[in-house]
């Protein structure tokens, strides 16, 4: 009966694992025209690893084209993915593919950030969502359902063709956007709060009255990511579950 059950955690640690790698899973093919997605920039490299000289320093969203993808898994700052063979403005290279995106990333500067940042948060999901189209806008949820808890709480949604859907949660003290969807990996959080982290803190001045954001990847006790969150201005938190990647965004009123 021991071994029975020591087989059966054995199998539900397995499934977890196989979930979470399969959730930042991205297959890349040649041909694929992707983009960097680096606050500071990547290195194109001779060889598939961070120890091999340097070709090339791309910026960030940068176009590179997929010439071969290396068949073993890596994980390299949190990002489960491949390294890939590029072709990058006539030289050739190796890139990590957890900094790497098929949807062009957003570029931010000094003169253009708003340090409100809310704008970013529905910005990246329309990117994200690309061509898709609504099949229900706009709609209630009814009273008491998971979404809409009190009286005073209420829920409208959007779901897309593409299987996606957009919660926008009214209440008494808080504002809050939930975008679950079936697209997104873990690589394509990590990416986007990173670099919407690094603006804030970059562009927007430190005081009294102004925290400085964070950028917190979390795993559980497996060694497997399992949630993102950031902060300041904005409270901004991912997590895989089942298919579906939440990205929740919360505002105080």
């Amino acid at each position: 009966m021991k071994n029975v059950m020591i087989l059966i955690v054995g199998l539900f640690t397995l499934c977890i694992s196989v979930q979470n790698v399969n959730a930042q899973n991205v297959n890349f093919k040649k041909g694929d025209v992707l983009y960097v997605y680096a606050y500071n920039g990547l290195n194109l490299r001779a060889e598939p690893s961070t120890s091999a000289p340097v070709v090339e320093k791309l910026d960030h969203a940068d176009e590179v084209e997929v010439l071969q993808v290396v068949p073993e898994r890596k994980e390299i700052d949190f990002r489960n993915s491949h390294w890939i063979e590029v072709s990058a403005y006539g030289k050739k290279g190796y890139l990590f593919g957890g900094y790497l995106s098929a949807v062009e990333p957003m570029y931010l500067d000094a003169e253009s950030f708003d340090c409100e940042a809310e704008v970013y948060y529905m910005d990246w999901v329309l990117d994200m969502l690309g061509d898709a189209l609504p099949v229900v806008q706009n709609e209630e949820m009814p009273k008491g359902s998971a979404w809409s808890i009190s009286e005073e709480e209420t829920t409208t949604f959007t779901s897309y063709a593409s299987g996606d859907m957009l919660y926008y949660k009214t209440g008494p003290d808080t504002d809050s956007y939930y975008f679950e969807s079936m697209q997104l990996n873990y690589n394509d959080v990590l990416n986007f709060m990173e670099y919407l982290v690094a603006c804030q803190n970059r562009f927007c001045p430190i005081n009294e009255d102004a925290e400085k954001a964070i950028f917190k990847p979390i795993k559980n006790i497996y060694g497997e990511l399992v949630r993102v969150d950031c902060t300041a201005p904005l409270a901004i938190s991912a997590q895989q579950k089942g298919a579906r990647m939440i990205v929740k965004m919360e505002t105080c009123l």
